[in-house]
């Protein structure tokens, strides 16, 4: 009995702290290489089930344009600020939203089946600050048996999604 509620803790303890990392800000996928749309759906649909908001491109667009929007109109507002608007601006504006650029390196299994051999990934947050370079990091299928596609693209985004880069 104790044994059981000890596991039960450890483990709300652990989903806890993945949840904690979750992004709240929405994410954009963009793919470097040739993707099959299987697996970009996959990814997206999954990021989407940890509850976190998938764009696309025009729809982050927007987002940013609409804080530069937002920022600029309030340095109007103070226009008494002996900074100039560039400046101002760019002092203030926030991230709206997060890109994260994949590439995904595979090979062939019998019969055509595709296996991830390894997965880079960027994130960059947008709007950017200069200041903040971008975080790049590899990951590495451990297991390339061929039945294990999702499985390992479940790992990849968990590793994604809670590594903390995310905003």
């Amino acid at each position: 009995m104790l044994f059981s509620s000890l596991f039960a803790l450890l483990l709300s303890f652990s989903t806890l702290q993945k949840t904690k990392n979750l992004p709240r800000l929405p994410v954009c996928l963009v793919y470097k290489n040739s993707t099959p749309d299987s697996i970009q759906m996959f990814i997206k649909l999954y990021i989407q089930s940890k509850k976190v908001k998938v764009v696309d491109h025009d729809e982050l667009t927007k987002l940013v344009g609409e804080e530069i929007m937002s920022v600029g109109q309030e340095f109007i507002r103070n226009s008494n600020s002996n900074k100039n608007a560039e400046k101002y601006i760019g002092d203030r504006l926030d991230p709206v939203g997060n890109i994260i650029a994949l590439q995904i390196f595979n090979t062939w299994g019998r019969d055509s089946i595709y296996i991830i051999d390894s997965v880079n990934w960027k994130i960059n947050h947008v709007p950017a600050k200069d200041t903040i370079p971008a975080v790049r990091r590899t990951f590495i299928n451990p297991d390339r048996s061929e039945e294990k596609l999702y499985t390992t693209l479940k790992s990849f985004v968990d590793e994604v999604l809670i590594s903390g880069y995310l905003k």
